[in-house]
């Protein structure tokens, strides 16, 4: 039940304390407030068949434009004009004619950007 300070294991003494001015020896992780009010960008059902559904609650803004993307960065889908309710907005984007793939989709509003993935089977 007693250390040793001559020889072999070498331990730390633990009981310095903290140095004044370093951020090493704080519980302090710098991290701030994180919000609560988060922002979400849901597409569902994924991977999708014929219908994807966007859903997006928390938006900062009145209106905003969704563009959906293939993987190779080609536009194929835009709506410039959705108007959002209360920072809700919904889309509903027939995927049925697009080819089996990876798809990107960006909802833009004044004042953010939101993105997520879909898998078109």
């Amino acid at each position: 039940g007693k250390r040793t300070y001559y020889g072999l294991p070498n331990n730390p003494n633990y009981e310095l304390g903290p140095v004044v001015g370093s951020i090493c020896d704080t519980v302090h992780t710098g991290v701030e407030q994180i919000e609560t009010n988060v922002t979400r960008l849901i597409l569902g059902p994924n991977p999708a068949n014929k219908i994807i559904y966007m859903n997006s609650s928390g938006l900062k803004g009145k209106k905003g434009k969704i563009k959906v993307f293939d993987a190779m960065g080609k536009m194929i889908f835009s709506n410039e004009m959705i108007i959002f309710n209360s920072g809700y907005a919904w889309q509903e984007i027939d995927v049925s004619l697009y080819a089996c793939g990876l798809y990107i989709v960006h909802l833009e509003t004044e004042k953010e950007m939101l993105s997520g993935k879909f898998v078109r089977n």
